[in-house]
């Protein structure tokens, strides 16, 4: 078994990881994953984008939805990795956009990007399409298992490990 060196568990404190789903009823969910890779894995600088600091003040007549939106596609540049969680019966259009900028506006970030989609859903046949042309790598789990935000956990446990190798040298 290989132990990791000293400077790889350093740098798995470094990786910013954001992660994007629906919320409502399922922001407790997904904060519950993010806490998680905190602090049982120790990827330090996890978040669900609505928890990342502001990237800049809030112009006095903007409207929220628009600062809310930048500040998203601020995070879809700027992390590390990029997570995509998609549940059945969710509002999973937010989710949506953000995907959708990361396809078409920074594709370069897809290599470092995952989904996670739950595989008892019909998505939109235009969402399917697009998750298929994207090339990222799609973990499926059963959104009707009790215990699925685990499996979601492990997921994102093992694409966090995966992308750290590949960003390791360019992490600080």
């Amino acid at each position: 078994m290989n132990i990791p060196s000293p400077s790889f568990l350093e740098k798995r404190r470094k990786l910013k990881v954001t992660i994007y789903g629906p919320y409502g009823e399922y922001e407790k969910r997904i904060n519950g994953i993010a806490q998680k890779l905190r602090e049982k894995y120790e990827f330090i600088d996890t978040f669900i984008v609505k928890d990342r600091p502001d990237h800049r003040q809030q112009q006095p007549h903007e409207d929220y939805n628009v600062f809310s939106r930048d500040k998203s596609f601020h995070y879809l540049r700027r992390s590390d990795v990029n997570m995509f969680i998609f549940y059945c019966g969710a509002h999973n259009e937010s989710v949506v956009v953000e995907l959708m900028e990361l396809c078409h506006s920074i594709s370069w970030k897809r290599i470092c990007s995952a989904i996670m989609l739950d595989k008892g859903c019909n998505m939109a046949a235009l969402l399917d399409a697009q998750i298929t042309v994207s090339h990222i790598r799609v973990d499926a789990f059963n959104g009707k298992n009790d215990h699925c935000d685990d499996e979601i956990l492990r997921f994102a446990f093992a694409k966090c490990t995966l992308f750290l190798k590949v960003k390791f040298d360019s992490l600080g």
